[in-house]
Order: C-alpha cells, then sequence, then structure tokens
C-alpha cells in the first residue's frame, strides 16, 4: 500500500539503462533494443510458430522449435562477429514484454548493401513499434555520411502494413523489382539509396562590359557576383 506522499514508480527504458549490461542498445520511451542472444529463442517462440504471425513471413509458414532455435542462433553468433562494426539483429522490449524482433543485415562483402527485416508479434502490431524500432536502428547507423551505400527490404505485396512501415522509414518502391519470386512466394523491393552527392557543375560567364565575373550553378540561382581583377593594358614600346 502506497502512503499519501508516495507515488508509484514508473519504470521506463531511460531510467532503467544504468541497469543494463548491454553496451550496444538502443532506446526510446515506449522500447528499449538490445543485441538478440542465444537463449533469446525461447522466449521468441510466441512470433514464430504463430500461423497468423508469419503468414507474409518467409515462406508464409510456422516454424518449428528446431527452425527458430537455429535462426536465434544464427543472429546471435552475427552479432559477435568483428566482421561488422556493430549488432545486426535486435530484439524488441517494450513495458508489456518482448515484442518482436529487427534485421539489419549486410548482404554484400563491403557491406553497402543492407537488408531489413522485422517480426512482431500479431498483439502487439498496430502500435507503431515496427516503425519506432526500424527508425532508432536508421537514424543510428545508417544516416548519410557515416553509411554510404543502399537499403532494401522485401515485402508480401497483401502485407500493406509491413510496406506503410517501409515507406515510414523512407524506403521507395523499386518498380523493376516487383513480384519478384522469392521464399517460394513473391516480393515486392522497397529500397533507399544513401549515396555521396555529385557536385554541382559550374558554369562561368564573362562580361568585358563590367569586367565582372558570373558563376551559376546547373539549378539556375541567382548568379553570385565575383570580382574580377582587370589586366593592366601593354603599353607600345
Amino acid at each position: 500500500m502506497l502512503s499519501d506522499k508516495q507515488t508509484p514508480t514508473v519504470h521506463s527504458p531511460y531510467n532503467d539503462l544504468r541497469l543494463s549490461p548491454y553496451t550496444d542498445y538502443l532506446c526510446e520511451e515506449y522500447l528499449w533494443m538490445r543485441p538478440i542472444f542465444p537463449d533469446d529463442w525461447f522466449s521468441l517462440r510466441f512470433c514464430f510458430s504463430d500461423p497468423k504471425n508469419m503468414q507474409f513471413f518467409g515462406k508464409g509458414i510456422a516454424w518449428t522449435t528446431q527452425e527458430i532455435q537455429e535462426r536465434i542462433h544464427r543472429n546471435a553468433f552475427n552479432n559477435i562477429m568483428s566482421t561488422f562494426p556493430h549488432t545486426t539483429a535486435w530484439i524488441i522490449v517494450t513495458h508489456n514484454g518482448i515484442a518482436g524482433c529487427f534485421w539489419a543485415q549486410p548482404t554484400d562483402r563491403d557491406k553497402h548493401t543492407i537488408e531489413l527485416s522485422y517480426c512482431i508479434g500479431s498483439h502487439f502490431s498496430g502500435k507503431g513499434l515496427t516503425t519506432k524500432a526500424g527508425q532508432l536502428v536508421l537514424n543510428t547507423y545508417f544516416q548519410y555520411p557515416r553509411f554510404i551505400g543502399t537499403l532494401f527490404a522485401t515485402v508480401h505485396p497483401d502485407n500493406k502494413g509491413s510496406e506503410m512501415v517501409l515507406r515510414k522509414l523512407g524506403l521507395t518502391p523499386n518498380l523493376n523489382r516487383q513480384r519478384v519470386p522469392k521464399f517460394g512466394s513473391i516480393r515486392n523491393y522497397y529500397e533507399k539509396h544513401l549515396l555521396p552527392e555529385k557536385p554541382q557543375p559550374l558554369v562561368f560567364l564573362f562580361s568585358k562590359e563590367n569586367s565582372k565575373t558570373y558563376i551559376e550553378n546547373n539549378e539556375l540561382t541567382p548568379p553570385l557576383s565575383v570580382k574580377h581583377r582587370k589586366l593592366p593594358q601593354s603599353q607600345p614600346h
């Protein structure tokens, strides 16, 4: 029982960070993300063994206990590999418990192409958790110029909720890769390119009348006037 002068303690991921044994974590007000560990397969069974939850994930069928163990163990091993500078597989934790997973895994040797994927328990869906988790990952690790490359994800054409998440994360449909066979089904590709900006070409315009040089870029912004020193005229000998 609380006395009149006492107030209940409100636990927040922000306040609980000092208790965290994890160094590579992501956090916002309503959810907390940490690396996946091998033992997490047990806590994630509800997510991957639910047929309704898995209808648009992978092959569209629920995983067996062995498949869940193998996938989570592989994710945990990838998290500790020194070939990638940070976590590639996170577990999503909310005030109501574990909600699911989010992955950002390189698909090429140079690690310039990253595939995003996620799986959220059906009773956690519709609360914006996937979008928040994706924003945490992208804003922390995949912003130009820290990351230069391509982010992509695939989504079943009937999974409108997932398509909305990808759009909120800044990915757009690749119109050349729609309804592509994958996982024994079909997928639409969404992409986001983070590439170095190309320098704008400069056009120099010279005017003899006022001895000034004008510089214009290819976006037709107002010209910048730059003083141009007159050369002394040669005297006849």
